[in-house]
Parts: structure tokens; C-alpha cells; sequence
């Protein structure tokens, strides 16, 4: 199982932190889990699992 900071998943989504913190609070995207007093992570198997479900936007191109 591998854990993710709120910098990897940043990074992996392209989202700023406070969206991402957002989400959270929305429960839009899985619950991180506290791994120590000061620290959270987020299990990638979740993200991963959760990115299947999300719908896929069409971008147009530009003319």
C-alpha cells in the first residue's frame, strides 16, 4: 500500500492545494488517513480506484 501527500496528489492532479482541501471537506475524493499526529496521506489504491469513477471531459479544439 502506498501513501500520498497532499503534495504528490497536487502534483498527480494538477489541482491546487486548497481545491484539493476543498474536495476533502466535500468529500469529493477519499478520505485521507492520519498516519501520525501532524501528518496525513492519502492510499493511492483509493485515488487510483476513485479516478476510474470520475467522468472524462471532451476538450474541443481550438479553430
Amino acid at each position: 500500500m502506498k501513501l500520498l501527500s497532499y503534495s504528490d496528489l497536487v502534483y498527480r492532479l494538477r489541482l491546487s492545494r486548497s481545491t484539493l482541501e476543498r474536495m476533502v471537506v466535500r468529500a469529493e475524493i477519499p478520505p485521507p488517513v492520519q498516519v501520525s499526529s501532524g501528518a496525513v496521506r492519502f492510499v493511492e489504491d483509493e485515488i487510483e480506484a476513485w479516478l476510474t469513477t470520475c467522468p472524462r471531459t471532451k476538450t474541443t479544439p481550438a479553430s
